[in-house]
């Protein structure tokens, strides 16, 4: 009331809980959010907080606008599980609660399909059409990783997809291994 919001007052926490000293300086939360960053809020409407945190937010990111590339970098190497997997799945556990073993185990299993796909893609197992369907929603996740912060849960729109293009992969890579075997065999 007052002025619009457009779907939530959730943007100013974001911004300002993913710009800050905290997440921006090499640690544990390099490309992270933290509640820290908020500070105490006094301001009972909740679209004029949320305003004054996203203009924190984005001044934090332009006043240190060098230190940028390097925090978007580990972003995404959170979310793809490329940057710290092992410190990635300890805050998992902490923040969500969910098993470390399995955040653990999901790791390796996320990049065999990681390569599977890619297999796909580089094998053609799937048309153009299709693989640029099909990786669209990762255009998404790495969107809203780079614009919110690094952390696995962004990618599970993707993910889906994901598994598709790695079980072309895998299919494309036994044909392959299939019919070098048939054309090498003996009397073909």
């Amino acid at each position: 009331f007052g002025q619009p919001v457009a779907i939530s007052t959730n943007t100013g926490g974001l911004l300002a809980g993913a710009n800050c000293a905290e997440t921006y300086r090499n640690g544990p939360l390099l490309g992270q959010w933290s509640k820290n960053c908020l500070g105490h809020l006094t301001e009972p409407n909740e679209a004029k907080a949320a305003d004054a945190l996203r203009a924190k937010g984005l001044r934090f990111a332009g006043e240190h606008a060098s230190r940028l590339p390097v925090v978007l970098a580990v972003r995404l190497g959170r979310t793809l599980e490329l940057y710290h997997p092992r410190e990635q799945a300890l805050q998992q556990r902490f923040f969500e609660g969910r098993a470390l073993r399995v955040a653990q185990l999901a790791v390796p299993a996320f990049w065999l399909a990681c390569c599977l796909a890619l297999a796909a893609l580089v094998l053609r197992a799937v048309g153009r059409r299709d693989a640029l369907l099909l990786l669209a929603p990762l255009a998404t996740v790495v969107l809203v990783t780079l614009t919110a912060y690094g952390w696995t849960r962004f990618r599970a729109g993707a993910e889906p997809e994901l598994v598709v293009l790695a079980a072309a992969g895998a299919v494309a890579l036994v044909d392959r291994l299939r019919g070098r075997r048939t054309s090498s065999a003996p009397g073909v």
